[in-house]
């Protein structure tokens, strides 16, 4: 006798139950949520884990932010200095990764957003960037961190800071 009855299962509830059983799945996986994408343009840079863009809403002829109050960006999962900070060599690297961050995204780069975010000083938003770097798509967090002009952050308890004096060679 067959496991499932197919005459007695609509036919879309059979081909899932089907797969699931195929995949020896024994509970429907949760499902995994889509995130916001937004295309957007840089205007300018605030520091090493912070930019302000305009966004393009998707489907419509509207934008979110100008460049003269442009929107704020907190780049999710990374720390990085502050502008103010002094390294105990006299070194200032928040200016340094603000810097790094303005030569990949130029005034007017094309970025995408996604997974966007409340941040807790509204009106900034937390969003996961990427960009084209080289040719291919890049996950920017993940090359700040790689760089070491940021280090990786959840955004619970306290921030932790990148390596500094930075050990790798320069991309």
């Amino acid at each position: 006798m067959p496991l499932f009855a197919p005459r007695t299962m609509p036919e879309k509830a059979w081909a899932r139950a089907a797969a699931l059983y195929a995949v020896g799945a024994t509970e429907p996986a949760p499902a995994v949520p889509t995130p916001e994408l937004l295309n957007a343009k840089i205007v300018s840079v605030h520091d090493g884990d912070t930019i302000n863009v305009i966004a393009k809403v998707p489907g419509r002829n509207e934008y979110i932010g100008t460049a003269d109050k442009p929107q704020p960006i907190r780049l999710l999962g990374c720390n990085a200095y502050e502008l103010r900070a002094t390294a105990p060599d006299g070194s200032k690297p928040g200016q340094a990764a603000q810097a790094y961050l303005a030569g990949l995204l130029p005034v007017g780069a094309d970025v995408v957003l996604a997974t966007i975010d409340d941040d807790k000083y509204a009106p900034r938003w937390d969003a996961s960037v990427s960009f084209v770097y080289g040719g291919i798509v890049v996950d920017l967090v993940g090359l700040l961190i790689a760089q070491q002009y940021a280090a990786p952050w959840d955004g619970r308890g306290s921030a932790p800071l990148p390596v500094w004096p930075r050990t790798v060679p320069a991309a």
